[in-house]
C-alpha cells in the first residue's frame, strides 16, 4: 500500500481528525444520550466521564502488556523494531489517532514505511463512536425478524423464514408449511443475537428425525417445541441450513461462507457507497463463525470479485495470511468469487431499503441460485476489513459522508439547546 497522493492524504487526514472530534463533542455534549441507549456501555456514563478517557486511563495499560508480550518477541526478530520502541510506538498511536495495541499489530504500524498511514486508519472503538453519534438516541440493533420482513417487502433475496416461536407462551408461526425445506438440514437462531451467537445446527436424519449434538427433536412440532422452551432468548427463527456455492466449497468445513460489503448512504444525494468486501470462511471443523475474528478472512476487490490473500486474526499478536485454506487446502488468493456483479447491486439495493442506516456490513451469502442477504451489522467493526484489503478507511468516502451525519447532529443538539 503506497502513501503516494501527498496533498489528497492530508485532505482526508484532516477529515479523519475531524471525523474523531466532532464523534466525540456529539457523545459527550448530549448526556442523555447516555442514558436513553441501553446498548452502549452505561458504566462509562456512570464514572462520570467520557468513554475516550476511560480506554485511555484503565484499557490501554492491560492492552498494551498483553500484546507486547505476544507480539512484541515476533515482531522485534522480524523486523528489528525493539520492544521498547514498539511500547512507544503504541502509546503514541492511542493518545494521538485512538489505534490500540491490537490495531498497531493488525495495520503494521511498526513498519517505518506503514506508519505515516496510521492517521488514516480507523479502529473499532473509534468508528463505534461515530456511528452511535451518528444514528442518534435511534437503538441500531437490527431483528432478524424485521430485517427479513423489509427485505421480503423490497423484493430482496434473503434466507427463507421456516417458523417462528416464543418462550412467552402462545403457539409457533409457521411459514410455508408445505415447503420442501422442511426436509433437509434445518438452523436455529436467536432473532436479536449477532455474530451467529445461538446459533443451532439441525441436521436430519434418516428416520426423519432432526440432531444438534445431543439433542433429537422427532418432528416439527418437537424441534418447535424444544426451541420454545429455551430460557436464553424470548425469540427463535428457523431457517434451512444453506450450502455454500458449489465453485467455492473447498473453502469451507461445512458453515455457510458470506461476504461482509460495507457501504455508506450519502445524507444529501441518498446514493451508496460501497467502502469494502471481505470473503469470511470457517476455520476447523466447527460449522459455525462465532465471532468477528472466527475463521479465515480474505479482501476481494472491488472490480472483479478476486480474493487476496486469506488472513487470521489472531487474538493480540501478528494475524496469519496464507494463500489456501489452512483446513481444506483450497487455494484462496485469486479465486473469483461467482455472481460479483450480482452481490454488488445487492449491497446498494438493500442499503435503499434501509435509508436510516447511514452505513452498516450487510453479510451476503453466495449460494448455487446467486446471493442472498443473511443479516446486516449495523455497528460494525473496521479493523479486520482495513487489514485484508491492505486500505486504510480514511482513503474512501467513508469519512467525508459520516461528517455530514455528525454535523447534522451537532446541529440538531444546538436547536434542541437553543428551543
Amino acid at each position: 500500500m503506497s502513501s503516494g497522493g501527498g496533498g489528497a492524504n492530508e485532505e482526508a487526514i484532516a477529515d479523519m481528525v475531524e471525523l474523531r472530534r466532532l464523534s466525540r463533542q456529539v457523545l459527550w455534549s448530549v448526556r442523555s444520550h447516555w442514558e436513553r441507549s441501553g446498548w452502549v456501555d452505561r458504566g462509562w456514563a456512570r464514572l462520570g466521564l467520557p468513554r475516550t478517557l476511560i480506554n485511555l486511563l484503565f484499557v490501554l495499560p492491560r492492552e498494551v502488556v498483553s500484546t507486547l508480550r505476544l507480539a512484541g518477541r515476533e515482531v522485534r526478530t522480524l523486523h528489528g523494531v525493539s520492544r521498547l520502541r514498539q511500547l512507544r510506538q503504541m502509546i503514541g498511536l492511542a493518545f494521538r489517532e485512538g489505534l490500540f495495541p491490537a490495531e498497531y499489530y493488525l495495520f503494521a504500524l511498526y513498519e517505518d514505511g506503514r506508519r505515516p498511514l496510521a492517521p488514516l486508519f480507523l479502529g473499532p472503538r473509534n468508528n463505534g463512536d461515530s456511528l452511535v453519534a451518528a444514528v442518534g438516541s435511534r437503538d441500531p440493533r437490527q431483528s432478524k425478524l424485521e430485517f427479513f420482513r423489509r427485505c421480503t417487502a423490497a423484493g430482496l433475496p434473503t434466507v427463507p423464514l421456516l417458523a417462528e416461536c416464543s418462550n412467552r407462551g402462545g403457539s409457533a408461526s409457521i411459514h410455508e408449511a408445505d415447503s420442501p425445506l422442511w426436509q433437509g438440514d434445518l438452523c436455529s437462531k436467536p432473532a436479536d443475537s449477532g455474530a451467529a451467537q445461538g446459533i443451532r445446527i439441525w441436521s436430519r436424519q434418516e428416520d426423519g428425525a432432526w440432531r444438534d449434538g445431543d439433542a433429537v427433536a422427532r418432528d416439527r412440532d418437537e424441534l418447535l417445541s424444544v426451541l420454545s422452551s429455551s430460557t436464553r432468548h424470548d425469540i427463535w427463527i428457523v431457517q434451512p441450513r444453506l450450502r455454500t456455492h458449489r465453485d467455492l466449497a473447498d473453502l469451507t468445513t461445512g458453515a455457510l461462507c458470506n461476504v461482509r460489503m460495507n457501504t455508506v448512504r450519502d445524507p444529501t444525494t441518498g446514493a451508496v457507497e460501497i467502502l469494502f468486501a471481505m470473503f469470511r470462511m470457517p476455520l476447523g471443523a466447527d460449522v459455525r463463525i462465532l465471532r468477528p475474528g472466527d475463521g479465515v478472512y480474505a479482501g476481494v476487490d472491488l472490480d472483479t470479485g478476486r480474493l487476496g490473500m486469506g488472513g487470521n486474526k489472531a487474538t493480540h499478536s501478528l494475524p496469519r495470511y496464507t494463500e489456501v485454506h489452512p483446513t481444506t487446502g483450497g487455494r484462496i488468493e485469486g479465486r473469483v468469487l461467482p455472481y460479483w456483479s450480482e452481490v454488488l447491486d445487492l449491497s446498494r439495493r438493500v442499503h435503499d431499503a434501509f435509508p436510516e442506516i447511514p452505513a452498516a456490513g450487510w453479510d451476503i451469502s453466495i449460494i448455487d441460485s446467486g446471493p442472498v442477504l443473511v443479516e446486516t451489522n449495523e455497528m460494525w467493526a473496521c479493523d479486520l476489513i482495513q487489514a485484508v484489503n491492505g486500505i486504510p478507511i480514511g482513503l474512501t468516502p467513508y469519512p467525508r459522508i459520516m461528517l455530514k451525519y455528525l454535523r447534522a447532529a451537532m446541529t440538531r443538539r444546538a436547536l434542541q439547546r437553543r428551543f
